[in-house]
């Protein structure tokens, strides 16, 4: 059922897939829609309620809803404010241990309240009490746009991590330590290569290449090399999860043949993994290829490594409360 009023020339609607959203912004959300449908496949959504004042339903309502509805994996939240905060953070606790709730609540500051004055009309709550009910709730917090659509391909697009710690595969030497500088300031931990793939990348790979953490193919690498570098690590048990990234400049570098090689691993990879490309044409192609496996694809190396960071953050949560792992993105037994 479709009940959105805007016509299909404005608003590209996206496919059924895992996503569920409650947005207090009517405009927000549509757009939000609209990116959505033209990524990939765009098999994204499967329900949408735009609630503005919330005359007769509210936001814990729909939460609730969703939280019990089977066809909803992940759940995202524009909110400005709250009808009934009490009984929203209520149902936050049970829902989150379920599947993951991302959201952003907005109207935080003085300027925010004054701009929502003539929207919704919300009240502010202190943005204190906010950020330490959802923490405790386990509801994991977007600041900004770019915070609410990198978490919900994380979540949409990999498993999540046993731990912290960290692979980064790359070509570029300073995509490395950009990427080694983004764990360290976000917490995780760089992991170590096990002695024995460590002894076997080694023995296969140019001497010259760096088999450590970063691994780093430098320009010199393949689209065989990379693919290798994965099939090497995807299953070492000191690795949780892996930050792949491509600098597709270098000429050895054959995109298209390193895409081909990704494809097979769209069922395979049992831990979580965030996927970047950095540069022009040749970038936004590797981009266009990952939507369409539904992996996780990020700009920068510090984007993709915080999605990660969101990832442990909420496997971590569900440690502590025994709740088992949802089951979001299927992979092979």
């Amino acid at each position: 059922m479709d009940m959105v009023f805007l016509p299909e020339e404005k608003l590209n609607r996206p496919g059924v897939g895992n996503v569920s959203i409650l947005s207090q912004s009517g405009a927000f959300g549509s757009a939000f829609l609209d990116i959505m449908g033209s990524l990939g496949a765009g098999n994204y959504v499967s329900k949408f309620v735009s609630y503005g004042n919330a005359s007769d339903i509210n936001e814990a309502d729909i939460l609730e809803y969703f939280g019990e509805d089977p066809e909803t994996k992940i759940i995202l939240a524009y909110l400005e404010g709250f009808k009934d905060g009490r009984r929203f953070i209520e149902v936050a606790r049970r829902v989150s241990l379920k599947k993951p709730i991302i959201a952003i609540k907005a109207n935080r500051t003085a300027a925010g309240a004054k701009a929502v004055a003539s929207h919704t009309a919300s009240l502010a709550a202190n943005d204190d009490v906010t950020e330490a009910l959802f923490k405790e709730a386990g509801i994991i917090r977007a600041y900004t746009w770019d915070d609410l659509f990198d978490c919900m391909l994380a979540f949409n697009g990999s498993v999540l991590p046993k731990g912290d710690r960290t692979l980064i595969i790359t070509d570029g030497g300073g995509a490395g330590v950009m990427a080694s500088d983004a764990i360290g300031l976000l917490d995780l931990e760089l992991a170590e290569l096990s002695s024995e793939v460590k002894s076997k990348m080694e023995s296969d790979l140019p001497s010259y290449y760096s088999v450590a953490n970063p691994i780093d193919l430098t320009g010199s690498a393949t689209a065989d090399q990379y693919i290798y570098a994965l099939e090497q690590t995807i299953n070492d048990p000191n690795i949780d999860s892996i930050v792949y990234i491509i600098i597709p400049t270098p000429p050895a570098v054959d995109v298209k043949a390193l895409m081909d090689g990704i494809k097979p691993f769209e069922k395979k990879v049992k831990k979580a993994i965030t996927f970047c490309a950095i540069g022009g044409k040749e970038a936004d192609f590797i981009r266009e290829e990952l939507e369409k496996l539904q992996f996780p694809f990020y700009p920068t190396p510090a984007r993709t490594v915080k999605a990660i960071r969101q990832l442990t953050d909420y496997a971590n949560y569900l440690q502590d409360h025994n709740a088992p792992f949802p089951k979001i993105r299927e992979v092979a037994e």
